[in-house]
């Protein structure tokens, strides 16, 4: 009997301090969501600090990376080979490191301010063996003209109401040479011709997430990557993200994007 009273206390405990963490939690949650847009600020989420650029980027980030976990993959590689375009603040990157301590993680950020983050956020949270990239992932090295948006949406490909500056761009086929057991691509609109110019590398790639968005007024290249996912073997998952429920009736374009559909490439095996 004593035994059991033993245990009926450390359950309690357990019930308790459970219930403290998740009050914690959603008090940071509605602090996050209550920030002024575009707003820096420091966040325990991850239950060490973590510094961020939005709230409601990070929040919408944070869901679908760390709660629905997207980027959950298997590989039988020891040290897996990670390559990350657009890591933005590096919660991606901190999610790979911890799925795979031993991996190596090369990201590529273009945003100057946003790389700024990135790299404060690596440094304090000292993940070994990630290289950082301040380039626009491209078909070609050189340069290319980057439009800033403070959060997620800096992109190469169309013109946002803002100011832009110029910012080095690579190609990423010298990384393609090895395994990667996974490849993601997040770059706003650049993914057709990042993908294009991967195509023929795209064979030594174990797992894929592509981030598609078409722009108004603009062709839509949605059956190019298709294809080309195809002819590398890949399988697909599409889920769309956001549109309008009614997209017959009713247009809804954000950031001057009108379609985008998250894309999940995998080995049929």
């Amino acid at each position: 009997m004593k035994a059991l009273d033993v245990l009926s206390s450390l359950l309690r405990k357990q019930e308790h301090f459970f219930k403290l963490a998740l009050d914690q939690q959603y008090r940071e949650i509605w602090r996050l969501s209550n920030l002024r847009r575009y707003t820096p600020a420091v966040t325990d989420l991850l239950g060490v600090p973590f510094k961020i650029s939005d709230g409601a980027t990070f929040l919408e980030q944070y869901k679908s990376i760390v709660k629905d976990r997207w980027y959950d993959f298997f590989t039988q590689d020891d040290e897996p080979l990670i390559i990350d375009l657009g890591a933005n603040v590096g919660l991606s990157v901190w999610f790979f490191k911890s799925l795979y301590p031993c991996s190596r993680v090369i990201a590529f950020e273009p945003d100057k301010d946003l790389f700024q983050i990135l790299s404060e956020n690596i440094h304090r949270l000292a993940l070994e063996n990630v290289e950082l990239l301040n380039q626009a992932a491209w078909s070609t090295d050189g340069e290319v003209t980057f439009f800033p948006e403070g959060s997620d949406a800096g992109r190469v490909a169309i013109p946002l109401t803002c100011s832009s500056y110029t910012v080095k761009s690579a190609s990423v086929r010298p990384w393609l040479s090895h395994r990667v057991a996974m490849l993601k691509i997040d770059i706003e609109g650049a993914e057709t011709v990042v993908l294009e110019d991967l195509a023929d590398l795209l064979k030594n790639v174990e797992n894929l997430f592509l981030e598609y968005h078409s722009f108004a007024g603009q062709p839509q290249t949605l059956s190019i990557i298709l294809t080309v996912l195809k002819d590398a073997g890949f399988r697909v998952d599409l889920r769309p993200c956001g549109g309008s429920p009614r997209p017959f009736v009713e247009r809804k374009i954000i950031s001057g994007i009108d379609c985008q559909v998250n894309i999940f490439g995998y080995r049929p095996s």
